[in-house]
Protein backbone atom coordinates (compact mmCIF):
# COMPACT_ATOMS: atom_id res chain seq x y z
CA UNK A 1 0.00 0.00 0.00
CA UNK A 2 2.54 2.49 0.76
CA UNK A 3 4.48 1.81 -2.31
CA UNK A 4 1.36 2.57 -3.87
CA UNK A 5 1.24 6.14 -2.86
CA UNK A 6 4.76 6.92 -2.86
CA UNK A 7 5.48 6.18 -6.55
CA UNK A 8 2.86 8.55 -7.93
CA UNK A 9 3.88 11.03 -5.27
CA UNK A 10 7.40 10.70 -6.39
CA UNK A 11 6.78 10.73 -10.27
CA UNK A 12 5.16 14.39 -9.83
CA UNK A 13 7.59 15.64 -7.84
CA UNK A 14 10.03 14.43 -10.37
CA UNK A 15 8.20 16.11 -13.21
CA UNK A 16 7.54 19.25 -11.18
CA UNK A 17 9.20 22.13 -13.61
CA UNK A 18 12.44 23.90 -12.32
CA UNK A 19 12.77 27.07 -12.54
CA UNK A 20 16.04 29.26 -13.62
CA UNK A 21 16.72 32.83 -10.97
CA UNK A 22 15.18 34.55 -13.68
CA UNK A 23 11.88 33.46 -13.33
CA UNK A 24 11.46 33.70 -9.32
CA UNK A 25 10.41 37.28 -8.41
CA UNK A 26 10.91 38.51 -4.87
CA UNK A 27 8.28 40.60 -3.06
CA UNK A 28 8.34 44.29 -3.55
CA UNK A 29 6.54 46.31 -0.30
CA UNK A 30 5.21 49.90 -0.40
CA UNK A 31 4.04 51.77 2.73
CA UNK A 32 1.21 53.91 1.26
CA UNK A 33 -0.79 50.53 0.46
CA UNK A 34 -2.42 50.39 3.98
CA UNK A 35 -5.85 48.74 2.90
CA UNK A 36 -6.32 45.46 3.17
CA UNK A 37 -9.21 43.33 0.57
CA UNK A 38 -9.89 39.39 1.95
CA UNK A 39 -11.27 37.82 -0.08
CA UNK A 40 -14.56 35.03 0.96
CA UNK A 41 -12.60 32.75 -0.93
CA UNK A 42 -9.48 33.69 1.34
CA UNK A 43 -7.14 35.13 0.14
CA UNK A 44 -5.71 39.05 0.16
CA UNK A 45 -4.23 41.79 -1.40
CA UNK A 46 -3.28 45.27 0.31
CA UNK A 47 -4.51 48.22 -1.73
CA UNK A 48 -4.06 52.21 -1.79
CA UNK A 49 -6.57 53.71 0.70
CA UNK A 50 -7.42 55.86 -2.51
CA UNK A 51 -9.38 52.43 -3.40
CA UNK A 52 -13.07 52.67 -1.96
CA UNK A 53 -14.98 49.42 -2.96
CA UNK A 54 -17.54 50.09 -5.68
CA UNK A 55 -20.60 47.79 -5.27
CA UNK A 56 -21.62 48.29 -8.82
CA UNK A 57 -20.46 45.20 -10.23
CA UNK A 58 -19.31 43.50 -7.16
CA UNK A 59 -20.60 40.02 -6.78
CA UNK A 60 -19.36 36.59 -4.99
CA UNK A 61 -21.00 33.26 -6.12
CA UNK A 62 -20.46 30.62 -3.24
CA UNK A 63 -21.40 27.61 -5.41
CA UNK A 64 -20.01 28.57 -8.60
CA UNK A 65 -17.04 29.73 -6.49
CA UNK A 66 -16.43 33.03 -7.66
CA UNK A 67 -16.13 36.88 -6.65
CA UNK A 68 -15.59 39.99 -7.98
CA UNK A 69 -14.19 43.16 -6.32
CA UNK A 70 -14.69 46.24 -8.02
CA UNK A 71 -12.66 49.37 -6.75
CA UNK A 72 -12.43 53.12 -7.78
CA UNK A 73 -9.68 55.08 -7.42
CA UNK A 74 -10.87 58.21 -6.42
CA UNK A 75 -10.32 61.33 -8.25
CA UNK A 76 -9.89 60.30 -11.68
CA UNK A 77 -6.87 57.98 -10.77
CA UNK A 78 -8.38 54.82 -12.18
CA UNK A 79 -9.61 51.48 -11.00
CA UNK A 80 -9.00 48.00 -9.78
CA UNK A 81 -10.51 44.76 -10.32
CA UNK A 82 -9.97 41.87 -8.33
CA UNK A 83 -11.89 38.50 -9.10
CA UNK A 84 -11.61 34.54 -8.92
CA UNK A 85 -12.72 32.00 -10.52
CA UNK A 86 -12.69 28.14 -10.05
CA UNK A 87 -10.68 26.69 -13.16
CA UNK A 88 -7.56 23.87 -14.19
CA UNK A 89 -5.74 26.97 -16.42
CA UNK A 90 -3.05 26.01 -18.15
CA UNK A 91 0.45 27.69 -17.84
CA UNK A 92 1.76 30.33 -20.87
CA UNK A 93 4.89 29.79 -21.74
CA UNK A 94 6.04 33.61 -20.22
CA UNK A 95 5.00 32.87 -16.91
CA UNK A 96 7.02 33.54 -13.15
CA UNK A 97 6.78 33.07 -9.56
CA UNK A 98 6.10 34.87 -6.65
CA UNK A 99 6.69 32.30 -2.88
CA UNK A 100 6.45 29.36 -5.90
CA UNK A 101 2.86 30.98 -6.63
CA UNK A 102 2.73 30.84 -10.83
CA UNK A 103 1.90 34.33 -12.14
CA UNK A 104 1.56 35.94 -15.50
CA UNK A 105 1.01 39.71 -16.59
CA UNK A 106 -0.27 41.39 -19.38
CA UNK A 107 -1.08 44.71 -20.48
CA UNK A 108 -3.67 46.55 -22.28
CA UNK A 109 -4.78 49.69 -23.97
CA UNK A 110 -7.96 50.95 -22.27
CA UNK A 111 -10.19 54.36 -23.37
CA UNK A 112 -9.21 55.84 -19.93
CA UNK A 113 -5.58 54.55 -19.34
CA UNK A 114 -3.98 50.96 -19.41
CA UNK A 115 -4.69 48.51 -17.57
CA UNK A 116 -2.17 46.24 -15.85
CA UNK A 117 -3.13 42.51 -15.28
CA UNK A 118 -1.45 40.02 -13.50
CA UNK A 119 -3.14 36.15 -12.64
CA UNK A 120 -2.30 33.72 -10.21
CA UNK A 121 -2.69 30.11 -11.53
CA UNK A 122 -3.52 27.50 -8.18
CA UNK A 123 -4.35 24.28 -8.27
CA UNK A 124 -8.03 24.58 -8.82
CA UNK A 125 -8.50 28.54 -8.86
CA UNK A 126 -7.22 31.12 -10.47
CA UNK A 127 -6.92 34.64 -9.30
CA UNK A 128 -6.93 37.80 -11.28
CA UNK A 129 -5.94 41.10 -10.64
CA UNK A 130 -6.84 43.96 -13.13
CA UNK A 131 -5.84 47.62 -11.97
CA UNK A 132 -6.36 50.53 -14.42
CA UNK A 133 -4.38 53.46 -14.18
CA UNK A 134 -5.15 57.06 -15.78
CA UNK A 135 -2.17 59.19 -16.98
CA UNK A 136 -2.97 61.24 -13.22
CA UNK A 137 -3.35 57.40 -11.72
CA UNK A 138 0.17 56.19 -13.62
CA UNK A 139 2.11 58.96 -11.67
CA UNK A 140 1.45 57.91 -8.34
CA UNK A 141 0.02 54.19 -8.64
CA UNK A 142 2.37 53.13 -11.29
CA UNK A 143 6.06 51.51 -11.15
CA UNK A 144 6.96 50.54 -7.54
CA UNK A 145 3.35 50.82 -6.24
CA UNK A 146 1.68 48.63 -9.08
CA UNK A 147 4.23 45.87 -8.65
CA UNK A 148 4.08 46.03 -4.71
CA UNK A 149 0.07 45.91 -5.13
CA UNK A 150 0.45 42.91 -7.19
CA UNK A 151 2.70 41.56 -5.14
CA UNK A 152 0.88 41.87 -1.78
CA UNK A 153 -0.66 38.60 -2.86
CA UNK A 154 -1.79 36.50 -0.06
CA UNK A 155 -3.33 32.83 -1.35
CA UNK A 156 -5.61 31.15 0.41
CA UNK A 157 -3.95 28.88 3.30
CA UNK A 158 -5.75 25.90 1.62
CA UNK A 159 -4.52 26.59 -2.14
CA UNK A 160 -2.04 23.94 -3.56
CA UNK A 161 0.18 25.63 -5.50
CA UNK A 162 2.02 22.68 -7.08
CA UNK A 163 0.59 22.40 -10.72
CA UNK A 164 0.55 19.21 -13.11
CA UNK A 165 3.56 19.27 -16.00
CA UNK A 166 0.43 18.78 -18.56
CA UNK A 167 -0.50 22.49 -17.80
CA UNK A 168 2.89 24.05 -18.88
CA UNK A 169 3.38 22.19 -21.90
CA UNK A 170 0.31 22.31 -22.94
CA UNK A 171 0.54 25.97 -21.84
CA UNK A 172 3.76 26.34 -23.96
CA UNK A 173 2.02 24.86 -27.43
CA UNK A 174 -0.53 27.65 -27.60
CA UNK A 175 2.51 30.38 -27.20
CA UNK A 176 4.41 28.28 -30.01
CA UNK A 177 6.10 26.11 -28.06
CA UNK A 178 6.83 21.98 -27.96
CA UNK A 179 5.01 19.27 -29.38
CA UNK A 180 2.18 18.40 -26.37
CA UNK A 181 0.46 15.49 -26.70
CA UNK A 182 -3.05 15.63 -25.67
CA UNK A 183 -4.42 12.15 -26.06
CA UNK A 184 -1.74 10.94 -23.41
CA UNK A 185 -2.72 13.92 -21.02
CA UNK A 186 -5.99 12.35 -21.37
CA UNK A 187 -4.90 8.95 -20.40
CA UNK A 188 -3.61 9.86 -17.49
CA UNK A 189 -6.59 11.63 -16.10
CA UNK A 190 -8.19 8.53 -16.33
Amino acid sequence: MMRTLFLPMLALLLAAPTLSAQEATTRTLDSTLTQKYSSEFGYSFMLPARAKQNPIGSTINAAGRTQTANFLLSGGFGAIKIWNYAETQVVPAHYKTLDSIVYYETDSAGVNGTIHIRTYIMDSIVVRMEVLLTAKGATEFGGSVLKAMFDSFVPPPNARKQLAQWRYEFGKVHNGGSNFDWEKKKSKDH
